[in-house]
């Protein structure tokens, strides 16, 4: 399977056809399109000619039509967008060993886009190159989990991140040094032949070598469209909902590297647009921007500086702003005061759980008479992300709990879950590339704040105003979430414990009376 074909995604036959048929009006195809031609039509060895909508009557498309049919080729017009145009030709550019007009790929670019390939196939989040002293290890992070894809020899690692960072990378540093960390981002002509919409490049050397990881960022916009699908409980999609009704507030979102606040942002920002029917200035400054949101005016960060960059967009007339994150007090300050004047704010902070977003704000020196203000902050959000049960292979606890499992994790199991409708990772089939694994969901805790949460938090600490919003204000905290999701067979409750906790940790911690 390609790369883009991973990406389209789509069960009609007629584009499974197009995708597996060759491009002829390419560079050196049988019926070249001149470049400026290739966003209007592309000539498919299926007999079907795609075509721009809207541009069928212009003068280079009628043109492009009648030499064909002076040749003598039998073709079918097809309406199509300007994306899928572009797929088609970037595809027959890899296939051609080409990524763009007059580039011809060398032998070790081509064999780092065969490998990004594979990695989108598999719906890889992170590619990691492990450059050790004899020998050079490939793991993809699939649902959550890293697989050893193969290795090769040290020096065929080294040589293929080179080729990555100094040939394939719009980069700060013009040349690969592995004794030093560095950053880049995959150029854009490569991400159009691995049917990406972005990668983040990061190496650092290790002790006897050098790491290096690509973050894949995929096209969403045929992946999520709401917050259900992401994995958000009902009653926490009724939360954040009103939320993005809202035109003023200041919203956090935390959760570690990795959890999918990006995605989740993008999906509660877009909500946000249809429900103010697009007539709003959406802005977001992003470091850089990794999806694109429709309606929004999306803006990179300037200069690494955060607090400009959000008193500049202030001055651009927004209604809401999205703010990639507050890492300091001058960012958050500025957040702050873009949440005073009028707009919605949605940002992001690194916290463990929903209640300690409050500490975190402390921690870096915000006014309480701020982070405490719940007409001010109006959402706290936290989420992770945890593999899911393939449906097909998965197999019911009854039938191995006490066999092979530890004692207190059955334990736990048996007080906290249903086991007859528990279930636990199978042998693996074909329809989860036997790993056992189906894919992820967001396991997640919504606080909508109220004075009585936040005098609680100014007076007594987080804990007893965690132990408050789930004892007094029905709170569902992550272990709660995973223990629905355990219950419904979505989750293996091993896995679940792994990358959420215990699921007697409420208890432990007192939120639970």
């Amino acid at each position: 399977m390609s790369a883009l074909h991973a990406v389209v995604n789509s069960a009609d036959p007629a584009a499974e056809l197009r995708r597996a048929s060759r491009v002829l009006s390419g560079e050196d195809g049988q019926y070249p399109a001149r470049h400026e031609l290739s966003d209007k039509v592309c000539l498919l060895d299926n007999g079907e000619l795609l075509i721009l909508q809207g541009t069928r009557l212009e003068y280079d498309v009628m043109a492009y039509i009648d030499g064909l049919k002076r040749a003598g080729h039998q073709f079918k017009e097809v309406p199509s967008a300007l994306t899928e145009l572009r797929e088609h030709y970037a595809r027959g550019a890899q296939q051609d060993g080409k990524v763009g007009v007059g580039q011809t790929i060398s032998n070790r670019q081509h064999q780092v886009l065969t490998l990004i390939g594979a990695a989108v196939a598999s719906n890889t989040s992170d590619v990691h190159f492990i450059v050790k002293r004899d020998i050079a290890i490939l793991r993809n992070r699939v649902n959550g989990l890293l697989e050893t894809v193969l290795d090769m020899r040290a020096s065929d690692g080294l040589e293929l991140c080179s080729s990555i960072y100094q040939s394939m990378c719009d980069v700060a540093d013009t040349t690969f040094n592995p004794q030093k960390p560095q950053d880049g981002r995959l150029k854009q002509e490569f991400l159009e032949a691995a049917g990406l919409y972005g990668a983040r490049i990061a190496t650092r050397p290790t002790e006897r070598g050098l790491l290096m990881v690509l973050r894949l960022l995929y096209n969403q916009g045929d992946r999520v469209r709401n917050l259900t699908q992401l994995g958000y409980l009902p009653e926490q999609v009724a939360q954040i909902s009103r939320l993005t009704k809202k035109k003023n507030g200041i919203n956090i979102f935390s959760g570690p590297t990795g959890s999918g606040k990006s995605t989740s942002l993008q999906v509660l920002f877009s909500e946000l647009i249809r429900n103010f029917d697009g007539k709003i200035n959406a802005l977001t400054i992003e470091d850089p921007p990794e999806y694109t949101i429709e309606g929004a005016v999306q803006t990179p960060l300037h200069n690494s500086d955060w607090p400009y960059s959000i008193r500049n967009a202030m001055r651009l007339d927004p209604d809401a702003i999205l703010i990639g994150e507050i890492r300091d007090l001058p960012s958050a300050v500025a957040a702050f005061q873009a949440g005073l004047t009028g707009h919605t704010v949605w940002t992001t902070l690194h916290a463990n759980d929903a209640a300690t977003i409050l500490q975190r704000l402390a921690d870096i020196g915000v006014d309480p008479g701020l982070y405490g203000d719940p007409s001010i902050v109006t959402g706290l959000i936290n989420q992770n992300l945890a593999p899911t049960l393939c449906p097909h292979c998965k197999t019911p606890w009854s039938a191995h709990a006490i066999a092979l499992f530890p004692a207190d994790v059955v334990e736990r199991v048996t007080k906290y879950c249903t086991p007859s409708t528990v279930f636990v990772r199978g042998p693996g089939c074909a329809a989860c590339r036997n790993t056992g694994i189906a894919g992820r969901t967001v396991i997640a805790e919504v606080i909508i704040p109220t004075l009585a949460f936040m005098r609680t938090f100014r007076e007594k600490g987080k804990a007893e105003a965690r132990a408050f919003w789930m004892n007094e204000m029905g709170g569902i905290s992550k272990i709660q979430h995973v223990i629905r999701r355990i219950n419904e067979g979505v989750i293996d409750p091993i896995i679940g414990e792994k990358f959420i906790g215990l699921l007697d940790e409420d208890d432990i911690a007192g939120g639970i009376q």
